[in-house]
């Protein structure tokens, strides 16, 4: 399978509007639009704006170097311009060179959340330029950088909403730019999401505001709060000089501006120079300073701070950005706990080291402590595979993701349908024709994990194992042995309810349900493909 690279993107919206005439414009050293199939290239290393065109183009694909600083000597040449960064000057002069329906695409730093960003966007606006999509590549992309690039896609056709979407595999290339173009959204940014375009602040902002949403609907005690106002008064978010220190002050935190240190309730606990952070004194009636701190070390608290950071090469934090963080918050009760369960987990870290560091010394107590070990992970794993399951439906069905209510039982009904096994069958064979994905059973499209209780105690004796045969009898009879290779299920408790998880693997030869139905997963939905339309697919997914 030759790699993904946005050049194929490029290719993919240039073609399906038809497009003619196709510039290039090569400024960086990435060469990261080389596949792309221009009719007119123009490659120019220097600082200068666009060369002086005389025509326009129905495609134009840019790669500008990055975090280029306002340039003075452009001043002359656009004055409008004047307070642009230099890369940001080169795409409003490249759209310039589009004709009335034309479409291009460049390169762009991850600043959807700035004023900065706003204000280039309005310059465009008013020159009949829109931002209409985003579309974010994953790491490695760009050779020789761990940069995350992030492309944004202009119009001369008005748009009032954005369409955004990652990129995660060539096969979703296709698919994600027709639904760009029929303006059909998803449910999730594998899938590609329509949004207003004053809404979007960034890929990691947007994935923070979708699962905290999420867990204000898994969880009824938590909402969400902002840094100021909500949880701390404006005056109380503080940052220091150079040379300067903090004084210690109640319930406070000390959030490092760069990502390279853990939130701290303590100044004695930071470890670098406190100019470095930016200290926040919290409401205590609404929130306790510690329970902040281990939620800055989840991995949502992590990604709500790396989200808000500006700057290319050295990503930092600013007091201003930090007053518009969004933390998902239960009750002051609740969050006393939470920190409680910390405190043992950090407890149980220090003394499972200590055991480590003696245990050659103490063979007596090598099998105690083994079973106890023993018994500890059993429950830690069931809790983490529960947590995981918790994640998934937080993320809400995708490409990759689906839920059913039920295996076999009809809830009106109450009675046991071919119907329902079915559904859950063509799900499995359309990952397995797809990218593959996971099947949640158990699960209500509005996110409620009510489990298979019912089921299991109506049809298979209360006994899990029944559940899981019958399972494999009918993946057994309708999409062969063949495929168990890719297919791992099991159940897990969630909460109180008992869910089956089933995981497949993207296929490699074609699964037909009994024999003769294809089906293949969309966005996000599961449809069957037949005659030429199953055959270009076959041809096109499995045969690379």
């Amino acid at each position: 399978m030759s790699m993904l690279t946005p050049g194929l993107l490029a290719n993919a919206i240039a073609d399906a509007v038809g497009a003619r005439t196709r510039l290039l414009l090569k400024r960086s050293t990435f060469d990261i639009f080389a596949d792309y199939e221009s009719t007119k290239t123009i490659t120019q290393k220097s600082s200068s704006l666009t060369t002086s065109l005389n025509e326009h183009f129905d495609f134009i694909a840019g790669d500008f170097p990055l975090g280029q600083r306002r340039d003075a000597s452009m001043r002359d040449a656009l004055p409008e311009i004047r307070r642009l960064r230099k890369n940001w000057a080169e795409i409003y002069s490249a759209a310039g060179y589009l004709n009335n329906s034309g479409m291009a695409i460049f390169l762009v730093e991850s600043a959807f959340w700035s004023s900065e960003w706003t204000d280039f966007i309005e310059l465009l606006s008013s020159q009949g330029i829109y931002f209409v999509a985003s579309f974010r590549f994953p790491k490695q992309t760009l050779p020789n950088t761990l940069l995350v690039p992030c492309f944004a896609v202009f119009s001369r056709r008005r748009q009032q909403t954005l369409f955004v979407a990652d990129v995660s595999s060539r096969s979703s290339l296709v698919e994600l730019v027709e639904a760009f173009l029929n303006q059909r959204s998803g449910k999730a940014l594998l899938d590609g999401i329509i949004m207003p375009a004053s809404e979007f602040r960034g890929f990691p902002q947007l994935v923070v505001e979708r699962e905290i949403e999420a867990l204000e609907t898994q969880y009824k005690t938590y909402r969400h709060s902002r840094m100021v106002p909500d949880l701390a008064e404006i005056n109380d978010v503080v940052a220091c000089k150079n040379g300067e220190s903090y004084k210690e002050r109640p319930n406070a935190v000390y959030i490092p501006r760069l990502n390279t240190s853990p939130v701290v309730f303590q100044l004695r606990d930071t470890t670098l120079k406190h100019h470095n952070y930016i200290q926040v004194v919290l409401k205590p009636t609404v929130i306790v300073n510690e329970y902040l701190a281990v939620y800055f070390t989840s991995h949502l608290g992590r990604l709500s701070l790396q989200a808000l950071q500006q700057g290319l090469i050295i990503p930092r934090l600013s007091k201003v950005s930090l007053q518009n963080l969004l933390i998902p918050l239960p009750d002051v009760a609740q969050q006393k706990i939470i920190v409680g369960a910390h405190q043992a987990i950090v407890q149980l870290e220090h003394t499972l080291a200590d055991f480590r560091m003696q245990l050659s010394l103490r063979p007596v107590s090598a099998t105690t402590i083994t079973d106890s070990v023993t018994t500890m992970l059993n429950q830690v794993n069931l809790l983490s595979e529960s947590d995981k399951v918790l994640v998934l439906i937080r993320n809400g069905e995708s490409r990759t993701i689906e839920f059913k209510e039920t295996l076999v039982l009809d809830i009106k009904k109450g009675t046991k349908e071919r119907y329902i096994e079915d559904a859950v069958l063509k799900t499995i064979s359309a990952f397995l024709n797809s990218q593959g994905g996971t099947l949640l059973i158990g699960v209500t499209d509005s996110h409620e994990p009510i489990g298979i209780a019912r089921e299991l105690d109506q049809f298979f004796q209360g006994n899990r194992d029944n559940l899981l045969k019958h399972l494999k009898n009918i993946i057994k009879r309708s999409i062969g042995e063949a495929f168990y290779p890719y297919l791992e299920y099991n159940t897990v408790i969630v909460g109180e309810s008992l869910i089956i998880r089933v995981d497949c693997t993207a296929a490699d030869a074609p699964c037909f349900l009994n024999t003769t139905e294809f089906y293949v997963r969309t966005n996000p939905a599961t449809d069957k493909l037949d005659g030429q339309k199953m055959l270009d697919y076959v041809q096109r997914h499995f045969h690379k």
